[in-house]
């Protein structure tokens, strides 16, 4: 392109990556993620290891899938049509491309086409029949088996539990509490009290092997005695006893 300056060569650039990989236009539900060479993996009703196309809805509000469409090809944008269906606020759903074409609500769904792992057009189309919600043209990448493909996501990890959260600790010698302490009510003020990590003893014959949940990553076994074993004593006791 002679005499092109910056600006058009970095917009034919964008255009040219634009068309090698996956669009996804704007819309409350989008497929996040497929799967398309699925080999003894989520299974169907029926026992088959069909593919399958996942759908997440970003909105803060149900949305009805009732007459949205799932296609393979571009040229039939209304190739499956969705039953009375409803996609919970920031959940997912499971379509099943197993070219079963199945659309009962209620029951697991299975669209009329499979998926071509060597790669091929992909859409969800809104109830005009026209407007993509999401898409990946001119196609996805070929895919590996039980590889699945899809959109990259921010998670948010919400702990519930500090790294020194105190705990009670209660080591049962029969089922007779069976699961009375589960319930938020129960009273365990007669429990050990302690903080977390909790580990516990096992015996056998000629040793105590003491075992311990870390609450930091432990990548070997220096790190182990550091975080994992608090006082120095029972950290020589541990080298003696690997040595």
């Amino acid at each position: 392109m002679a005499g092109a300056g910056p600006v058009e060569l970095l917009l034919l650039l964008a255009l040219l990556l634009a068309g090698a990989r996956p669009l996804q236009a704007a819309g409350p539900v989008v497929i996040s993620e497929f799967l398309a060479s699925n080999v003894g993996g989520l299974m169907d009703e029926d026992g088959d290891s069909p593919d399958w196309i996942e759908l997440f809805n970003d909105s803060a509000n149900a949305v009805s899938l009732a007459g949205w469409h799932l296609t393979d090809d571009a040229a039939d944008l209304t190739k499956w049509t969705f039953p009375a269906t409803n996609i919970g606020a920031k959940s997912f759903l499971i379509v099943l491309a197993s070219g079963k074409d199945r659309a009962v609500a209620g029951a697991p769904l299975h669209a009329n086409f499979t998926l071509d792992a060597n790669g091929e057009y992909l859409a969800l189309v809104q109830p005009d029949g026209v407007t993509l919600a999401s898409e990946f043209v001119p196609s996805f990448p070929p895919q590996r088996a039980n590889n699945p493909y899809g959109l990259s996501q921010t998670v948010t990890t919400n702990a519930l539990l500090s790294a020194l959260a105190p705990a009670r600790i209660f080591v049962p010698s029969n089922n007779t509490l069976g699961l009375a302490w589960v319930s938020n009510a129960f009273d365990d003020s007669g429990w050990l009290l302690g903080t977390n990590g909790v580990g516990y003893e096992t015996s056998v014959p000629g040793f105590a092997v003491r075992n311990f949940k870390a609450n930091v990553v432990v990548g070997g076994l220096a790190n182990a005695d550091r975080s994992s074993i608090p006082r120095p004593s029972k950290r020589a006791s541990l080298r003696r006893m690997q040595r």
